[in-house]
């Protein structure tokens, strides 16, 4: 009989501890993004889409062409972003040297958004391809790169002239760095 009483005792004081425990866990939350380490933190940036825009050609003569790309760039996530930068070269295709570079800090988005970037950069010339690599970071990480082809054709029309963008490959981006 003791032995019984004994052994319900047992059992009643292991029940204890497992609801103690359970409780405690259910009551400590989880961790916020700003208390993980940066390492640890997840990416869910996405570019949903990147247009492209000849500016107008005040002087004809040196055919620099101003180009502005809107890039519109979502967090997936809940939580926000960390800081996010953009980089974007503009490269002569073969050699691939850098013609122009531009950075735009877009600061952080908030879970569920998108925002839209405007890059500006200069073409030094018509007719010729150019590549474009966008690099996008958050926290000084780089987590996604864009590569694409474009080049500003110009058309003459009555008395007019027209600049547009011809683009040979769309800016494909894909994720660089895995950091989950």
């Amino acid at each position: 009989m003791k032995m019984k009483k004994y052994k319900w005792g047992i059992v009643a004081a292991l029940a204890v501890i497992t609801l103690i425990v359970a409780a405690t866990l259910a009551l400590i939350p989880p961790p916020t993004k700003a208390q993980e380490p940066e390492w640890k933190r997840e990416t869910k940036l996405q570019v949903d889409d990147v247009y492209f825009l000849a500016g107008e050609d005040d002087n004809t003569e040196d055919n620099l062409i101003p180009i502005i790309t809107t890039l519109y760039l979502t967090n997936a996530q809940w939580n926000s972003s960390g800081n996010v930068k953009i980089v974007a070269y503009l490269l002569r295709t073969n050699p691939n040297i850098a013609v122009d570079k531009s950075t735009v800090e877009i600061g952080v988005i908030l879970g569920s958004t998108t925002k839209e970037a405007g890059v500006q950069m200069i073409l030094p010339g018509l007719n010729t391809p150019y590549d474009v690599d966008f690099l996008i970071f958050e926290n000084d990480l780089l987590v996604l790169r864009g590569q694409g082809n474009i080049e500003v054709v110009q058309i003459r029309a009555g008395g007019s002239i027209y600049n547009y963008v011809q683009i040979n490959k769309y800016a494909d981006f894909k994720q660089v760095s895995d950091i989950t």
